[in-house]
């Protein structure tokens, strides 16, 4: 469900400010960009999950959790480059 609040908030956000290139830029729609692609990877990933769990799986429900695992070390990395690039 939040995949796709992400998916329609982004789409909504990218529609509505396209009137705006000619003053801002394009730097500023990279946000909506990421925002869909979030909510598209959140919405396949929970379709995943869900088909495993209906079908009771386990290798669908161990390629859902190693999806996840790696969702995870890949939030970590972001944070931490995040993190140290705030000096720059």
């Amino acid at each position: 469900l939040f995949g796709v609040i992400l998916l329609v908030v982004g789409s909504i956000t990218q529609y509505y400010n396209r009137i705006y290139v000619e003053f801002v830029g394009y730097k500023v729609f990279v946000i909506p960009i990421v925002i869909i692609g979030l909510g598209t990877l959140i919405f396949l990933i929970s379709i995943i999950g869900c088909c495993g769990s209906i079908r009771e799986n386990y290798v669908v429900l161990l390629a859902f959790a190693g999806v996840l695992m790696g969702a995870c070390l890949a939030e970590a990395t972001l944070t931490l480059v995040a993190y140290m690039s705030r000096f720059e």
